[in-house]
């Protein structure tokens, strides 16, 4: 894998540095910048892209403070071809309790990006491990001497580190052909116990043959002796079913003969009530016939009374239709003077209400005026309070002058004071330090004195002074807050009252343009009202809707007698109706009565005659239940027979069939007999194939082949770096403790110098780190060397703290040294003389809005 290209965004200290970092074109270079600024973080970058993991402990502490999502954009080569992996987070928010990662891995096709991830994160993750060849452990184990984990390969423990040996080699491959051998082989051994067991039991029914073939002949004899039984019971059973059928087919007609007396019985009396109703109605249609004219006679004055009273009521309904109208246009006219009235009596109380307003505008003005003069009056009283406030400012500034003026003054006495300290006992000048008699010391000293009494004076005047200014200033600020509150009192009513004055006169010249409108309002209603001049066309249709109903001359009276007279004569209209049904149908009716009669005779002869056979039948059927009784034993004899010779034929089928297995088991016998000498031989075959391909086979002979590469390039770089004064020795196994000659395996690191040989572990520091560099090198280099090998690279990140000047220019000769084996050597330092050693170096610089990076 090489990094070729690679794009931040929001990605711990970057934020969206300007363009892409290109790896394209370095071999070996320096990845430089002061602590913190961003150079590791280039690397955890592309460890995270590829596998996920860096040095954070959680995805979400790599996004940028402040930011809400992150992503890496890594171009790299891996087995000769360009990939790009993407990959996206986003931190957990209120309503998703853990962030959110996105993976994709893309192919370069043809200038263009191809997507080959797979359909989820785990998916992607696993086509980029096969794709690259490492994991992330091997990885930093390797090619990759992280800060602060350049011992990553050492500080492991031994069996630990020859595991990542074993990763490194990509013996990986081997222990997947052991795990298959192994689950062959187990699942060859769970064959051969499978078929183990299969022979056991075929072994266990072949015993069983004579059994099955004495229960086969058994069977034979039941079933023989079964089936004549059998044979005599249906027989039997035959002869008594013909008989019993025969008595049963009469049997249906004993029921059929009893339905048919039924029905004869009930058809009599349906043509019995027939008759009697015909009968009736007959007497109905004659007593009808009998008051023929006078039903006629009746019928015609209802039809007339009918024709008077339908056209009353068309009368009555024009009258009332016109009537409603009549109500509705006077109300729509009383509406309209309403309407007028209320527009009236709304200009009188518009006029009531608004000449009030107007008139008291010129008083309103004059109070206006007032309050204006009072609001003047308040002014010199307000300059007194401006006097006042100049004359507390004043005071106050004039007690600060003498205020600082003593704090002159106290200066000035005490360097009087240390003037005379200094002369006590001394004849020499304090300023000049010229030699002094006594006389004229004492004449100095006195004169010091007297200028400090005369400041002393001073300072006590200035202090009463100063009491003085504040008591006036504290007693100025007293007046002036009283005077302030009654003023600001003052003027605030007057404000008051001057705005709603000035409200109440802007109100009141409206009102006089009001008035003016509701006085004519109130004209135009009254003149309307007074002429009727409203509802011209409504009053109009209502002389209309009064002429005609007039014109009507629709008489209540005479409507409702007729309505009672029709009253009186309606009973007609249905005996009319009854008469002329009676007319038409009387005569069928006489005929229909007739055929009822005549229906009567015949059901009455039909039910006669069936009663005769009925009692025929009836003394046959007497031993019925006798011969059925006997039926029913034959056929149970017969079920039993044949039960018998079923169950015979079913025990000597079920005989047959064991004997048939029996015959199948002995050749599948035979088949597993042959197929289980053939598991067990790719059993043992499979199981050796397994330890071969163990870590004590073809493992331990490739690591023991390595491990004197891995000492030579070591000891060659180590030798480098401290001047062939240490030297290191890789030893795969040692003797367990407490036991004799049994060994175990390990991967144990003895450090020879010119103190003798101990273990690793027993160094520390810049020793520990030339050691790790060595060994992490060395590795790395067997690593790109091998076919196929793919990971040609080498980051070296920090480190070289711990080595002086001489130390950190043989690690640099060290990395020249293998510049050759490997396509890119990134090393990363904060040192400004060792970064001045590499021909290529990757600048990066802390910025406020982000780490950024340069190439120089």
């Amino acid at each position: 894998m090489i990094p070729l290209r690679l794009t931040l965004r929001n990605f711990m200290c970057y934020r969206e540095p300007p363009e892409p970092l290109g790896f394209e074109g370095l071999h070996v270079a320096c990845l430089c910048g002061p602590n913190g600024h961003g150079k590791s973080a280039i690397l955890d970058a592309i460890t995270w892209a590829l596998w996920g993991e860096c040095r954070a402990r959680s995805d979400d502490d790599l996004v940028h403070m402040g930011e809400t999502d992150m992503e890496v954009d890594l171009e790299f080569e891996a087995r000769g071809d360009r990939h790009r992996v993407v990959r996206k987070r986003s931190k957990s928010r209120p309503g998703r309790r853990s962030g959110a990662t996105l993976l994709d891995l893309q192919a370069a096709s043809n200038g263009a990006w191809r997507s080959t991830g797979g359909n989820t994160v785990a998916e992607t993750q696993r086509k980029i491990l096969e794709l690259v060849g490492l994991d992330y452990t091997t990885f930093i184990n390797s090619a990759y001497l992280a800060q602060g984990r350049a011992d990553e390969f050492t500080r492991q423990r031994p069996a630990e580190r020859k595991d990542v040996l074993a990763d490194i080699l990509g013996l990986a491959y081997y222990d997947t052909l052991a795990k298959r051998a192994s689950e062959r082989a187990r699942q060859r051994d769970a064959d051969a116990r499978g078929r183990e067991a299969a022979l056991a039991r075929m072994e266990s029914e072949m015993a069983r043959r004579p059994a099955h073939e004495a229960e086969a002949e058994q069977a034979r004899a039941s079933l023989a002796a079964a089936e004549a039984a059998a044979q005599q019971a249906q027989k039997q059973a035959t002869v008594l079913h013909t008989q019993v059928g025969s008595l049963q087919s009469k049997a249906g007609h004993v029921e059929d003969t009893r339905r048919r007396r039924q029905q004869a019985r009930d058809e009599q009396a349906r043509a019995e009530k027939d008759a009697a109703e015909r009968t009736r109605r007959i007497g109905v249609y004659d007593a009808l016939l009998t008051r023929q004219d006078a039903i006629r006679q009746g019928y015609r004055e209802m039809t007339d009374v009918r024709a008077s009273v339908d056209a009353a009521q068309a009368e009555r309904q024009r009258h009332d239709a016109l009537d409603k109208e009549r109500i509705r246009l006077e109300g729509q006219v009383e509406a309209a003077r309403q309407k007028l009235l209320a527009e009236q009596q709304q200009a009188e109380r518009d006029i009531a209400r608004l000449q009030p307003r107007a008139e008291a505008v010129p008083q309103l003005e004059a109070h206006v005026a007032q309050v204006q003069q009072q609001l003047v009056a308040l002014q010199p009283a307000e300059r007194e309070v401006v006097a006042r406030r100049e004359e507390s400012q004043t005071t106050l500034e004039q007690a600060a002058g003498l205020q600082q003026e003593n704090e002159q003054l106290k200066r000035e006495m005490q360097e009087l004071r240390d003037k005379i300290d200094r002369l006590q006992g001394k004849a020499e000048c304090p300023v000049c330090g010229t030699h002094l008699g006594d006389d004229r010391c004492s004449h100095i000293v006195e004169d010091y004195g007297a200028q400090g009494q005369e400041r002393k004076a001073r300072f006590r005047a200035n202090e009463q002074e100063i009491a003085r200014l504040r008591q006036r200033a504290d007693a100025l600020k007293r007046e002036n807050a009283q005077a302030e509150a009654k003023l600001a009192r003052e003027r605030s009513a007057l404000d008051g009252r001057l705005a709603a004055l000035q409200r109440d006169i802007a109100e009141g010249k409206r009102s006089v343009e009001e008035l003016a409108q509701a006085r004519q309002r109130l004209e135009s209603a009254a003149g309307r009202i007074q002429a009727g001049d409203f509802a011209a066309e409504e009053r109009r249709r209502l002389t209309e809707a009064l002429q005609a109903r007039d014109a009507l001359g629709y008489d209540p009276a005479r409507h409702e007698a007729a309505r009672r007279r029709l009253a009186e004569l309606t009973p007609f209209d249905e005996e009319h109706r009854r008469l002329e049904e009676a007319l038409q149908r009387v005569e069928e009716e006489r005929d229909a009565l007739r055929r009822a009669r005549e229906a009567v005779a015949r059901w009455r002869a039909e039910e006669e005659a069936t009663g005769q056979a009925l009692a025929a039948l009836e003394r046959e059927m007497v031993g019925l239940p006798q011969l059925e009784q006997r039926l029913r034993e034959a056929e149970a004899a017969y079920a039993d027979a044949d039960g018998r010779r079923r169950d015979a034929l079913s025990r000597q089928s079920a005989a047959q069939e064991r004997l048939r297995l029996l015959d199948e088991t002995a050749a599948r016998r035979d088949r597993e007999t042959r197929e289980l000498e053939t598991l067990r031989v790719e059993s043992g075959a499979y199981a050796e194939l397994a330890e071969a391909f163990g870590k004590k086979g073809v493992q331990a002979l490739l690591i023991e082949t390595a491990i004197p590469e891995i000492e030579a390039e070591a000891n060659a770089l180590l030798g480098r770096m401290t001047d062939g004064r240490m030297g290191l020795t890789l030893e795969t196994q040692r003797e367990k403790k407490n036991t004799k000659g049994e060994t175990i395996e390990t991967l144990d690191i003895r450090i020879s110098d010119e103190l003798g040989t101990r273990g690793y572990e027993t160094f520390s520091g810049g020793e520990a780190f030339r050691i790790n560099v060595a060994l992490r090198v060395a590795l790395s280099r067997l690593l790109a060397r091998r076919a196929g090998a793919p990971l040609p690279t080498l980051f070296l990140d920090e480190g070289f703290g711990t080595q002086d000047a001489a130390g950190r220019e043989k690690v640099v000769d060290v990395i020249n040294a293998i510049a050759d084996d490997f396509r890119l050597i990134l090393v990363i330092t904060h040192i400004d003389e060792l970064k001045e050693m590499f021909p290529a170096r990757i600048e990066v610089q802390k910025t406020p809005d982000g780490s950024r990076w340069w190439l120089s």
